[in-house]
Protein backbone atom coordinates (compact mmCIF):
# COMPACT_ATOMS: atom_id res chain seq x y z
CA UNK A 1 0.00 0.00 0.00
CA UNK A 2 1.25 3.41 -1.37
CA UNK A 3 1.70 6.80 1.30
CA UNK A 4 -0.85 7.60 -1.12
CA UNK A 5 -3.60 4.87 -0.44
CA UNK A 6 -2.96 5.41 3.23
CA UNK A 7 -3.79 8.99 3.27
CA UNK A 8 -6.63 8.65 0.68
CA UNK A 9 -8.02 5.62 3.40
CA UNK A 10 -7.42 7.92 6.51
CA UNK A 11 -9.32 10.84 4.37
CA UNK A 12 -12.56 8.68 3.74
CA UNK A 13 -12.14 7.12 7.61
CA UNK A 14 -12.24 11.06 8.57
CA UNK A 15 -15.32 11.69 6.61
CA UNK A 16 -17.16 8.67 7.69
CA UNK A 17 -16.36 9.74 11.35
CA UNK A 18 -17.64 13.28 10.76
CA UNK A 19 -20.84 11.84 9.45
CA UNK A 20 -21.33 10.07 12.75
CA UNK A 21 -21.10 13.49 14.98
CA UNK A 22 -17.34 13.44 15.70
CA UNK A 23 -16.24 17.28 15.94
CA UNK A 24 -13.33 19.10 16.86
CA UNK A 25 -13.23 18.57 20.51
CA UNK A 26 -13.63 14.68 20.43
CA UNK A 27 -11.78 12.90 22.93
CA UNK A 28 -9.19 9.66 21.78
CA UNK A 29 -11.80 7.48 23.34
CA UNK A 30 -14.36 9.12 21.20
CA UNK A 31 -12.58 9.29 17.68
CA UNK A 32 -11.73 5.16 18.83
CA UNK A 33 -15.22 4.17 19.03
CA UNK A 34 -16.56 5.86 16.23
CA UNK A 35 -13.98 4.00 14.01
CA UNK A 36 -14.66 1.20 15.15
CA UNK A 37 -18.37 1.44 15.09
CA UNK A 38 -17.48 2.03 10.91
CA UNK A 39 -15.90 -0.87 11.03
CA UNK A 40 -18.65 -3.02 12.78
CA UNK A 41 -21.39 -1.65 10.40
CA UNK A 42 -19.31 -2.95 7.54
CA UNK A 43 -20.41 -6.46 7.38
CA UNK A 44 -17.00 -8.04 7.48
CA UNK A 45 -17.30 -11.29 9.24
CA UNK A 46 -13.95 -11.44 11.21
CA UNK A 47 -12.65 -7.55 12.84
CA UNK A 48 -9.72 -7.53 14.97
CA UNK A 49 -9.45 -4.71 17.56
CA UNK A 50 -5.97 -3.58 18.88
CA UNK A 51 -5.40 -3.73 22.65
CA UNK A 52 -3.74 -0.12 21.77
CA UNK A 53 -7.15 0.85 20.65
CA UNK A 54 -9.15 -0.35 23.51
CA UNK A 55 -7.07 1.67 25.85
CA UNK A 56 -6.70 4.60 23.87
CA UNK A 57 -2.92 4.08 23.34
CA UNK A 58 -1.56 6.87 21.04
CA UNK A 59 1.93 5.65 20.46
CA UNK A 60 2.44 2.55 18.43
CA UNK A 61 4.70 -0.20 18.22
CA UNK A 62 6.16 -1.60 15.19
CA UNK A 63 6.46 1.49 12.90
CA UNK A 64 7.71 1.10 10.01
CA UNK A 65 10.90 3.59 8.49
CA UNK A 66 12.56 3.92 12.09
CA UNK A 67 15.82 1.84 12.74
CA UNK A 68 17.44 4.30 15.16
CA UNK A 69 15.14 2.78 18.38
CA UNK A 70 13.51 -0.07 19.36
CA UNK A 71 9.52 0.28 19.08
CA UNK A 72 8.35 -2.81 19.47
CA UNK A 73 7.79 -3.10 22.67
CA UNK A 74 5.71 -0.17 24.25
CA UNK A 75 4.50 -0.12 27.52
CA UNK A 76 0.25 0.12 28.11
CA UNK A 77 -1.23 2.51 30.19
CA UNK A 78 -3.10 -0.13 31.66
CA UNK A 79 -2.03 -2.80 33.71
CA UNK A 80 -2.67 -6.92 32.09
CA UNK A 81 -4.61 -7.53 35.33
CA UNK A 82 -7.11 -4.14 35.20
CA UNK A 83 -8.10 -4.40 31.62
CA UNK A 84 -11.09 -6.43 32.20
CA UNK A 85 -12.25 -3.46 34.55
CA UNK A 86 -11.14 -0.54 32.44
CA UNK A 87 -14.05 1.56 31.10
CA UNK A 88 -12.25 1.79 27.72
CA UNK A 89 -12.35 -1.30 27.26
CA UNK A 90 -15.81 -1.90 28.71
CA UNK A 91 -16.69 -0.04 26.49
CA UNK A 92 -15.76 -0.99 22.94
CA UNK A 93 -16.49 -4.53 23.75
CA UNK A 94 -20.03 -3.38 24.81
CA UNK A 95 -20.04 -1.33 20.89
CA UNK A 96 -18.84 -4.57 19.46
CA UNK A 97 -21.34 -6.68 20.31
CA UNK A 98 -23.99 -4.47 18.99
CA UNK A 99 -25.08 -2.62 22.45
CA UNK A 100 -25.49 1.27 22.66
Amino acid sequence: MSAEDVQGARAELLVRLRRDDLGADATPEDAVLAAYRQLFRSGSRLLCMALEDAVCQESRPNVPGTTAERNWSLPLPVLLDDLADDPRVIRLLALARGEP
